[in-house]
């Protein structure tokens, strides 16, 4: 059975009225047996959690889930900052994407470790759009809201759309579901964690910082004041192709 949660909170209200959109926002809380296959069908996927800061990190390994439940079993990827977090606050966002069917699917809600294994209560299940999936350069958002949760979200565009100088990042925002979770979030709670991740080599970038919404007319720019990045090197050139630390 799938239930249908319709809230949005205030932030993503706020920024849909600047925009000009008005959607029916319809979200499970349950997972259907299509979306369980997708995910077991992944080698990773990525997360949004908050500790100290809210941090957009990757977890490489087995995945399986019920109708109610996540479980990860993390075998490569950031588990150690992640696990750190989730000790801290239980919040969860989780994003599972196939570059080349471009597809995707949000997860958000409340995660504990069991073990070595991450399991994840889902508040709110839904697909996205598959706009800018696989085409020119990606990266990935974290954010939050106080009581609505955690949030991870991927961004695509043509090559260079990220312009990086000195501690500011800055992209042009582009239409997707028009659900506006991460600006949501972002009007309320300017904090966000990136990721950037070479998925030839493995290597991968953290960043943290505060990001600000600036508007023409109906397009934005986000722009991020970034700290200093936490790079992860690439992972042992001796592992195996079907190595599940490989993203």
């Amino acid at each position: 059975m799938i239930t249908t949660v319709t809230g949005s909170h205030e932030g993503e209200l706020a920024v849909r009225a600047r925009a000009g959109v008005e959607i029916r926002d319809r979200r499970g809380n349950t997972i259907p047996p299509g979306a369980r296959a997708f995910l077991a069908a992944r080698r990773f996927v990525v997360v949004a959690t908050c500790g100290e800061e809210i941090t957009a990190s990757l977890l490489a390994g087995t995945i399986t889930a019920t109708e109610r439940e996540v479980r990860i079993a993390p075998q490569g990827g950031h588990i150690e900052r992640v696990t750190q977090d989730l000790a801290l606050d239980p919040r969860i966002g989780l994003l599972a994407i196939d570059f080349e069917a471009q597809q995707r699917m949000r997860i958000n809600g409340s995660a504990r470790v069991d073990g070595g294994t991450i399991v994840v209560t889902p508040d709110e299940v839904y697909a996205n759009c598959p706009q800018y999936i696989g085409v020119g350069d990606t990266f990935f958002i974290a954010t939050a809201h106080p009581t609505a949760g955690a949030d991870i979200s991927h961004r695509g565009g043509p090559v260079g759309f990220v312009h990086e100088d000195g501690n500011d990042i800055s992209w042009p925002d582009y239409s997707g579901n028009n659900m506006f979770n991460t600006l949501g979030n972002l009007a309320i709670d300017p904090r966000c964690g990136l990721l950037f991740v070479d998925f030839e080599t493995g290597a991968m970038r953290q960043v943290h910082g505060r990001a600000r919404v600036e508007w023409n007319g109906a397009e934005r720019t986000v722009r991020v004041a970034a700290g200093n990045p936490s790079d992860t090197p690439p992972p042992d050139k001796t592992a195996t192709p079907d190595d599940p630390a490989l993203p």
